[in-house]
């Protein structure tokens, strides 16, 4: 009874002990499997992340990136005096990147020279080769270009202002000019409010550039939006510092997670031992509790068989004995003797069974739920069974799917086709891609002569694409030498115009000043141009300020300043003196006397004073309704006929 209870007690706590391993199993299970996932995505990022660390590495160390005709010269060693691209040779801070590499643009890719005959030399190997075309940057010719120090002393007392472009960037010494003549008067602020409040303090005189990119032109135009970043050397550098670090830690990361696994696994060892050894134990200990309840029934049918043959002696006592009888009842003592024996034994196996059944009662009662959960463990390990014998039919499928429409063993498949990716996923991208087949169709049989068609199609198209793509730095280039020639061409004729329109002032007016301004200097091409009058008596004005008469006789002074620099064969004016009082009319007309041997004026007037100095007349008259009369008058004549 004791060992019994003590094989129950053992039961109870081998199974207590084999359900908390059942769970710690499941877990250790689930975390190794949760760690392998992420060590198979730490992996592929890993990878990902290498294949942009080489693509950058190459593009920075073979000049891949830049454009064609700039990495000839770069590639070609024979080319002396050729240091780098202005983007290759400066450094700035992540937060500087965008304002920099915009404030640069496409002079990020100009080749710094020693000087003009390297670059003559550089040229003529482009054209020679008919690479394209790239500009160079003499070291001996570019000067530096600086704000000034009056604007700079403004700038200071602004919060917004972070620093000039130049001054974000690092670089040797020996580039000074180079890198201040293109970055030297550029501006740098956080963002575009504050871009607009520095430009007005500065009135529109420099360019100023954002830290996310936003430009500011001189004379007030913006350039902005959302466009892709810029890519170029100074960007490319801190993309490659970026990949370098991102794989550092994923390759930490993936160190901790490789470990983690080991642990995992020792865990993972560790548990399915000590649950195998539990499983064991329980089950010895149902062995035992069996071999204990079949004695348990022995026990009985002996005690039964006992109460029988006690009986039947019994009966015997009773009656007359024959010698058979007496043969039977000598057996019979022999076999009470044995039956006392066996009461005495009985005796003590009746007390015991007592317990035993009082424990096995017990046992059963503990363990009817045991039961079951052996039960629904048993029944799920019959689904599992289904569910195996399922998986091998359909592996035998795609085993004969490989064989018969690859004509590959699956050994092969998986030594040359190595699955990198989550078996979900994959079957998603298959499942799309059998999709997209299926929209495609029966097959075209004459695919194959498209495809030629096509691609030679593509190759022309490609070709012409590059040919357009080279034309169109030419013409950006030309354009690019035709800004420079309008430029010094507009500053010649406006210096010029600037000194006889002055002169022509003075002469209207009959004294006072004027000027002309520009107000973006550094920008000519965008420029406006500011008219400052000082009319006789008065003080110096804004040509907005000035009454109607002042601004019409201002307007011709610069009229008249501009032909006297630049002559036109012919020039029509339409009452242009309307508003001129009658000495300034008068003062009009001498100029128009003036003029007449280089110009031919055509002049649309009511004022008499004009009509005075015309050599020919054309008046229009209505004299009926709705029909109008031209008639001309040649002053000349009329003039010659009073002088004879």
């Amino acid at each position: 009874m004791e060992f019994i209870e003590i094989l129950n007690k053992k039961i109870n706590s081998t199974v207590l002990k084999l359900n908390e391993k059942e769970e710690e199993f499941i877990n250790v299970r689930k975390s190794h499997d949760d760690n392998e996932n992420i060590l198979n995505k730490q992996n592929r990022l890993e990878n990902e992340t290498k294949y942009k660390i080489e693509m950058l590495k190459n593009a920075i160390e073979n000049n891949s990136g830049l454009p064609f005709a700039v990495k000839n010269v770069l590639d070609n060693p024979k080319l002396s005096g050729i240091h780098n691209v202005i983007g290759a040779l400066i450094e700035t801070d992540r937060e500087y990147t965008t304002a920099i590499s915009t404030a640069l643009s496409s002079s990020s890719n100009f080749i710094v020279c020693d000087d003009e005959f390297c670059a003559k030399e550089a040229i003529n190997f482009l054209k020679i080769n008919k690479f394209g075309r790239a500009t160079f940057f003499p070291l001996n010719i570019i000067k530096k270009r600086e704000i000034d120090n009056d604007t700079y002393r403004i700038l200071k007392d602004l919060s917004e202002f972070i620093g000039v472009a130049s001054d974000l960037v690092r670089y040797e010494s020996t580039y000074d000019n180079i890198i201040k003549n293109q970055l030297g008067t550029t501006i740098v602020v956080s963002d575009i409010d504050s871009a607009n409040k520095v430009a007005r303090k500065i009135n529109y005189r420099y360019k100023i550039v954002t830290l996310e990119g936003e430009l500011l032109h001189q004379g007030g135009s913006l350039t902005g939006g959302n466009t892709k970043a810029t890519s170029n050397l100074i960007t490319q550098k801190h993309d490659l510092e970026d990949n370098l670090k991102y794989l550092e830690n994923i390759q930490i990361k993936r160190a901790e997670i490789e470990d983690s696994i080991n642990k995992m696994d020792d865990l993972y060892k560790r548990v399915s031992e000590e649950r195998n050894k539990l499983v064991e134990e329980k089950t010895n200990y149902e062995i035992s509790l069996k071999f204990e309840s079949e004695r348990y029934k022995l026990f009985s049918e002996e005690l039964e068989k006992l109460k029988v043959e006690s009986k039947t002696l019994d009966e015997l006592k009773s009656g007359t004995l024959s010698k058979e009888e007496e043969k039977i009842v000598e057996e019979y003592y022999e076999k009470e003797k044995e039956k006392n024996d066996l009461l005495l034994k009985i005796d003590s196996l009746k007390s015991e069974i007592t317990d035993y059944k009082d424990s096995i009662f017990t046992i059963e009662k503990n363990n009817k739920l045991n039961n079951q959960e052996y039960y629904t463990k048993t029944k799920e390990l019959k689904d599992l069974e289904i569910k195996v014998n399922r998986a091998d039919v359909m592996l035998d499928n795609l085993l004969n799917t490989l064989t018969e429409d690859y004509s590959m063993t699956f050994e092969k498949a998986k030594a040359n086709y190595f699955l990198d990716m989550d078996p979900k996923e994959a079957r998603e991208i298959v499942d799309k891609c059998k999709a997209e087949i299926k929209k495609l169709g029966d097959v075209n049989v004459g695919a194959i002569e498209e495809y030629e068609r096509v691609s030679k199609r593509y190759e022309f198209l490609t070709a012409q694409k590059s040919d357009l793509e080279k034309a169109e730095d030419t013409i950006l280039e030309i354009i690019k030498e035709l800004d420079c020639i309008m430029k010094e061409k507009f500053l010649e004729t406006f210096d010029v115009i600037k000194v006889k329109f002055k002169e022509v002032f003075k002469k209207l007016f009959s004294g006072g000043d004027a000027e002309l301004k520009l107000t973006n200097p550094e920008d000519v091409l965008t420029t406006g141009i500011d008219i400052k009058a000082l009319p006789p008596g008065k003080t110096l004005k804004h040509i907005s300020l000035l009454s109607g008469g002042e601004k019409t006789l201002t307007a011709i002074s610069l009229l008249f300043a501009i032909l006297e620099t630049r002559p036109v064969p012919f020039c029509i004016l339409d009452e242009v003196e309307a508003a001129l009082d009658e000495v300034n009319v008068d003062n009009f007309g001498k100029f128009l006397n003036e003029f007449k041997n280089k110009t031919q004026f055509i002049v649309i007037t009511h004022k008499k004073k004009t009509m005075e100095y015309a050599d020919v007349l054309y008046g229009i008259t209505m004299q009926e309704s709705g029909v109008s009369k031209l008639v001309s008058v040649k002053l000349e004549d009329i003039k010659d006929d009073k002088e004879s």
